[in-house]
């Protein structure tokens, strides 16, 4: 989103994500638990040697609904069933290293090393077996990853740049970037790169911002409109990111299963008051001083307008999604701009909802079964809940419309928005929007 004027985020905004402890436990042993949203950087992979005593007897239990086969690698245990018990002697000590290493690394498992001091001197077998499940009444559980999302990093400015540089580790999470990234393939790769190499998966939806074609237009080999698009969608498959040209993926972490669907529709200036033209509607919000750069940036080749180009994209989203809402599954829909006119809040700059979306959209979360419609472009923070469907804007913004959340002590991790399993607490909207000013 960009234009003469600048939106900024409503008050009332809720905390964001909080960082959750790395390591815990009680006071003979330590737990290693795959992240949530966090500050710390690194996750320890496994307790050095010297922590313990000399030969200690060591329990690892694991909870998972099958085999761990898949994720034990070199061998040094075949599987650990449901509830079972595994122990080691002190000599076992670096297969045990390895196989807490693997585990962590996977994040997909919570590991704890126990030190007993009664069961390291008793070698009955059976009756040692029973002794070390008693010291675990609840064991831990499998990870199994969430879905976060975060829109309009605009890269461009030097301070979102730095900011990316704290986005914490997630390697069993999955991140949805909502388009604005930036305007050069440089500020794309930065930014794929980056979230490639902290999230297990990545999926990209471009905004207006990826598609402008900048000055001088003219410049021989500059490519414009849908070629533009699609330079990009080159670049994100080059970090393994998914795009709105790719087949949907099904989700099978927290809150699922559901159907990943990203999209890509731009807007058609229908989001205008009915009693304004088509025709008219740039020349209206110019009244009011209002311009997007889109109109100067945004070029629709080899289409003729944005609204036919709209119309294309808009017809080949529609018979893909009727594929997939015909698996039964929900779907997460994923778009920069918003799919409905009344999530439209820009008290500043109203008529710049004409850049904002279709009208053609507008029942989409209720034809398309979806579970969660996430959307960005606004730059305005806020959580709905609609006909039962949760609605997340999700942008991050310029650095001066995040400013106040910075000066609360937040950074780029409490920005981050948890799309799926969602809210702790049900949602039923009954509070109406929730404004995410700080997060």
């Amino acid at each position: 989103m960009e234009g003469r004027q600048v939106t900024s985020a409503l008050p009332n905004g809720d905390s964001g994500p909080r960082a959750q402890r790395v390591c815990q436990g009680p006071a003979n042993g330590v737990l290693f638990q795959a992240p949530g949203p966090q500050k710390q950087r690194a996750v320890p992979r496994c307790l050095p040697p010297t922590q313990l005593r000399p030969t200690p007897l060591l329990a690892l239990v694991a909870r998972d609904q099958g085999s761990l086969a898949p994720t034990l690698e070199r061998g040094e245990v075949s599987w650990v069933r449901k509830g079972r018990v595994v122990a080691f002697c002190g000599s076992a000590w670096p297969a045990l290293q390895n196989l807490c290493a693997l585990l962590v690394a996977h994040l997909k498992y919570q590991v704890r090393l126990q030190h007993d001091e009664a069961a390291s001197m008793n070698n009955a077998g059976e009756g040692q077996d029973a002794r070390l499940q008693s010291s675990f009444q609840s064991p831990t559980v499998r990870q199994r990853g969430r879905l976060y999302a975060l829109g309009d990093l605009h890269l461009s400015f030097k301070a979102n740049r730095e900011a990316l540089t704290a986005l914490s580790s997630h390697p069993h999470d999955s991140l949805i970037l909502c388009g604005d990234v930036g305007e050069s393939t440089e500020h794309l790769a930065l930014a794929f790169r980056t979230t490639r190499a902290l999230f297990k998966h990545v999926i990209w939806v471009p905004g207006n911002h990826e598609l402008y074609t900048l000055p001088p237009i003219d410049t021989p080999g500059r490519t414009k409109g849908e070629a533009k698009y699609h330079e990009c969608v080159a670049l994100a498959r080059e970090y393994g990111i998914l795009t709105p040209e790719d087949r949907f993926h099904l989700w099978e972490g927290e809150g699922g299963p559901c159907i990943i669907a990203p999209l890509f529709t731009l807007y058609d200036y229908s989001f205008r008051p009915e009693n304004v033209s088509q025709e008219r509607a740039v020349e209206w919000a110019k009244e009011e001083g209002v311009e997007a750069t889109d109109e100067a940036l945004l070029l629709p080749d080899p289409y003729p307008t944005k609204e036919a180009w709209c119309d294309v994209l808009v017809t080949r989203a529609e018979q893909r999604l009727e594929e997939a809402v015909a698996e039964g599954v929900p779907l997460i829909l994923i778009n920069h701009w918003p799919l409905r006119q009344d999530l439209v809040t820009i008290p500043r700059i109203p008529r710049f909802s004409i850049w904002c979306g279709t009208k053609k959209t507008e029942n989409w979360h209720k034809r398309f079964n979806a579970k969660v419609v996430v959307s960005g472009h606004l730059h305005v923070r806020r959580t709905d809940l609609i006909d039962g469907v949760r609605f997340e804007e999700c942008s991050l913004g310029y650095p001066r419309q995040w400013q106040d959340a910075r000066e609360r002590g937040s950074d780029i991790n409490d920005m981050l928005r948890e799309i799926l399993p969602g809210p702790s607490a049900p949602f039923d909207g009954s509070l109406g929007t929730i404004w995410r000013r700080y997060g």
